[in-house]
């Protein structure tokens, strides 16, 4: 459904910003962003391992808009979308 969404968009003229609104682990541990609660995301017991998928996910989708087909569709790649610095960390969530 996303490529058929790029490609609705591509035909009309429109153009997509597309945006990590949640993230394996969440970035901020509210609901809307995969679980209510804490952020696992660069720590806590799985918090290198959702660091890893996340960067996967950010890697195969930057290869996959920066790609002739789509590079002007997907205008804004909104990587992580309202981190909270008090559960990550701030020099850690900076270093990221």
């Amino acid at each position: 459904y996303f490529l058929l969404a790029l490609s609705w968009a591509r035909k009309y003229g429109l153009r997509v910003n597309l945006d990590l609104h949640a993230i394996p682990g969440s970035q901020n541990g509210y609901n809307h962003s995969s679980k209510g609660g804490t952020a696992n995301f660069l720590q806590g017991v799985m918090g290198y391992a959702n660091y890893q998928r996340t960067r996967n996910y950010i890697r195969t989708l930057g290869e996959l808009i920066s790609t002739p087909q789509y590079e002007n569709v997907v205008v804004i790649f909104s990587i992580l979308n309202e981190p909270r610095p008090d559960y990550i960390g701030k020099g850690v969530l900076k270093a990221w």
